[in-house]
């Protein structure tokens, strides 16, 4: 039996910043591979639009990284799902999809960048600059 003065539903410490960072993009890698790999069978090899290829593609990657953020990147556990999920619906899919969506056709259609290319500059500055301080600030705070 703990001592009477130890709390033991407290919520866990969070992890440092770096920690919960590097975690988070091991998460997002795991999550852009099958976003990837989804995307580009659409896309190449059953001729779907880029615009239809990157959103499936975009939801599966983001299913994944939320599960992984939140039971490892963040170790969110400690806080309902059901918030969690809303905020991550409200906020990360809604944005991150759509800027997904909409950067990857400009840099198809303006920049006339291969869609392989147009994918991998589009997640890496979305991961880094967009999806880490909402994953860490917003949804699993």
């Amino acid at each position: 039996m703990p001592p009477p003065d130890t709390d033991t539903t407290a919520p866990p410490t969070p992890l440092p910043f770096w920690r919960s960072f590097t975690r988070s993009q091991i998460a997002s890698v795991a999550g852009t591979a099958g976003d990837y790999l989804l995307s580009l069978i659409l896309f190449h090899g059953l001729m779907t639009p880029d615009t239809v290829a990157t959103a499936l593609g975009s939801t599966l990657g983001a299913v994944t990284i939320f599960l992984l953020g939140r039971n490892w990147s963040f170790k969110g556990r400690h806080h309902s799902v059901t918030g969690q999920a809303v905020r991550y619906v409200l906020v990360v899919i809604t944005v991150g999809i759509g800027l997904n969506t909409w950067l990857v056709h400009l840099a198809l259609t303006w920049g006339e960048l291969p869609y392989l290319w147009a994918r991998v500059i589009v997640t890496i500055f979305l991961g880094v600059f967009i999806n880490f301080p909402l994953y860490r600030y917003v949804v699993f705070r």
